[in-house]
């Protein structure tokens, strides 16, 4: 894999963030200007490239591409926006791409202030959750625009096996807004479904193999429910409960801002926030199964705790 002559940057080391940036640096054999607010999460970075400055405007005067992978669009505005963030080494030829899960409109809100200095900043998401960024193997929705950047299809292709470019700016963000939309709701009803099974007297091990016979049988089922429910695997760690919530309701507010009803988002809201109230917020999605078998007044359907192998 051939490393682009550009500098790069990245802001955001948390469950996502952090074995991308090593991917990349590893991959292309780089350095990479890094920078978290949390003094752990770039601790060992010197051990595979990472090169830690003090503030987003530190990462952004000695890079060329900056990515960020944070956790809601206020963190984007505070690293990009505010004081000592990038935009205060914003210059002609800077681009930032953001990888969070965020609204749309405050990835166009930022791109407009860094125009302003000759900056951009575009938009591109993940998906497949944590253990593909550890493997590298994650999929990539991008704008257009990063399509067409050689440069920054090097770094994006350093943390991924899929590339899909979507359209005009903030268009990625729509994507996974949609995708984790469907993936929310899917996983409330694989759920219930599960609940109901086992409670009207099939045994979940049967419920589980048939299931994946059926005509309702899916890549959500395989891989986030029947992977993880049975082995009891649903603790912290990976996508919680608490994340897909924030997704929800920025699908839901995109809703309202186009005009576009969104009665399933709220039914989906309404099970994810009762596993909240009782304690599976930073939890696996697919904790929400202990709301229903609460709710079912039933005994749990799999093991609490993951089984070992």
């Amino acid at each position: 894999m051939t490393a682009p002559q550009k500098r790069l940057g990245f802001i955001g080391l948390g469950a996502m963030g952090k074995p991308m940036a090593r991917n990349i640096a590893k991959r292309l054999g780089i350095s990479v200007n890094l920078y978290d607010v949390r003094a752990e999460a770039i601790a060992d970075s010197d051990e595979w490239g990472g090169i830690v400055r003090a503030s987003p405007a530190e990462v952004a005067a000695v890079s060329d591409v900056i990515f960020t992978m944070l956790p809601a669009d206020e963190h984007l505005r505070e690293a990009a926006l505010g004081p000592d963030g990038v935009i205060e080494s914003a210059r002609d030829g800077l681009t930032l791409v953001d990888f969070s899960t965020l609204g749309p409109a405050t990835i166009r809100e930022v791109d407009a202030k860094f125009r302003e200095k000759g900056a951009r900043c575009l938009a591109a998401a993940v998906t497949l959750g944590v253990p593909r960024a550890i493997a590298g193997t994650l999929s990539v929705y991008v704008d257009t625009a990063v399509n067409e950047d050689e440069d920054l299809m090097a770094f994006v292709r350093g943390c991924s096996a899929t590339v899909l470019p979507i359209g005009e700016t903030g268009s990625a963000k729509v994507m996974k807004l949609v995708n984790n939309f469907l993936t929310g709701v899917g996983t409330v009803i694989i759920s219930e479904v599960i609940g109901l099974g086992v409670k009207a007297g099939v045994p979940a091990e049967t419920l589980f193999r048939l299931l994946m016979k059926g005509s309702g049988a899916s890549y959500l089922m395989e891989k986030e429910i029947m992977e993880t429910v049975p082995k009891g695997d649903m603790g912290p760690g990976r996508f919680s409960v608490d994340f897909m919530v924030k997704d929800l309701k920025l699908a839901q507010e995109m809703g309202r801002q186009h005009g576009h009803p969104s009665h399933y988002i709220a039914a989906a809201l309404a099970a994810f926030n009762g596993a909240r109230a009782y304690g599976h917020g930073n939890d696996y999605v697919g904790s929400v199964i202990r709301w229903h078998e609460t709710a079912a007044n039933m005994e749990p359907v799999g093991p609490t705790e993951k089984v070992q192998t």
